[in-house]
């Protein structure tokens, strides 16, 4: 491995997946090879060539994630460790346009893709039907979908710290700590057969949407057990891109469950701050608003405010 102060980052990130110190370690190399140089001290301008010559090599989403692992773990270290001269914030490269992920899902788009998982109702399509509803009524990043656990509280709801049923996830930034997002009744009426198949098959703790390795039957009938390992947030992308061309809507990326999920709190009445406190965003002046916002009440508010479309194809009354 290239001497790099980034590779240095990267090997002391500790509340780094290891899956994604070794992404961003393959992708520092991508640079430094292309360069000759730590990546550190890049200008803008390099930045960009460096971003159009990946465009002769590979498709621009590919490119595009090449580039991100490199800013983020730059930006990483700049705000955990205050070294402002690693803020790779401000060198932005020029994003594509060809495939845009900046956008919501509108009520046809998400009916069509939850459809896609009404197919045969075996464990991929349970385990991606509750995937993505949970996705849509949490606004979750999908680091934290794929490192998802779900309190006991679900099936006991008395017990819940918080009033009501919550998911554990990781956070950008939470420093390997876990936080709370409240779960609404729609979010939980689809993570059920998902719950009671991974039961059934005796997988009762860990990440929720773990990852299902086939298995050949003495019969020749290929079944479905649950993985030791969770599902990636690369597997949780290449699973919603598939769906998302299954129902004829292009490409599904992740972060649109992000984007959907506070447009229509949005279009619901819910005030930015109180989104935020539940999405993890930051507000100019003030920074992450889940240490200043009652999460019971924005939480109940948000469990609300679910579509009344999303919660008849789910089946919640």
């Amino acid at each position: 491995m290239a001497d790099s102060l980034l590779h240095e980052i990267v090997r002391n990130g500790r509340d780094l997946a290891a899956g994604t110190k070794a992404r961003y370690a393959r992708d520092i190399n991508e640079w430094i090879a292309f360069a000759g140089e730590d990546p550190a001290a890049w200008t803008r301008a390099r930045a960009e060539e460096f971003y159009t010559m990946l465009l002769t090599r590979m498709k621009p989403r590919s490119a595009n994630r090449l580039m991100a692992s490199l800013r983020y773990a730059a930006n990483w270290w700049a705000t955990r460790e205050n070294k402002p001269e690693l803020d790779f914030t401000k060198i932005q490269r020029a994003k594509s346009r060809e495939r845009s992920t900046r956008r919501s899902l509108d009520a046809a788009q998400a009916t069509a893709l939850l459809m896609t998982c009404r197919k045969t109702q075996g464990p991929l399509d349970l385990r991606d039907f509750a995937m993505f509803v949970v996705g849509l009524e949490t606004g979750m990043r999908q680091m934290s979908i794929a490192g998802m656990t779900v309190e006991t509280t679900l099936v006991d709801p008395s017990k819940s710290p918080v009033g009501y049923p919550i998911a554990l996830v990781p956070m950008k930034g939470t420093e390997g700590n876990r936080v709370q997002v409240p779960l609404s009744d729609t979010a939980i009426k689809a993570l059920e057969p998902w719950l009671a198949w991974l039961y059934d098959h005796k997988a009762k703790k860990g990440p929720i949407f773990r990852s299902l390795q086939r298995r050949l039957t003495s019969g020749g009938q290929n079944i479905h057990a649950a993985g030791a390992t969770p599902l990636t947030a690369a597997g949780i992308q290449k699973i919603l891109a598939g769906r998302g061309d299954d129902a004829g809507i292009g490409h599904v990326h992740p972060h649109m469950f992000r984007h959907t999920f506070i447009t229509w709190r949005i279009e619901a009445g819910m005030l930015p701050h109180e989104i935020a406190a539940i999405t993890g965003h930051t507000i100019p002046g003030l920074g992450a608003m889940a240490g200043y916002i009652d999460l019971r009440t924005v939480g109940q508010k948000a469990r609300m405010a679910t579509p009344a479309w999303l919660k008849a194809l789910v089946g919640v009354p």
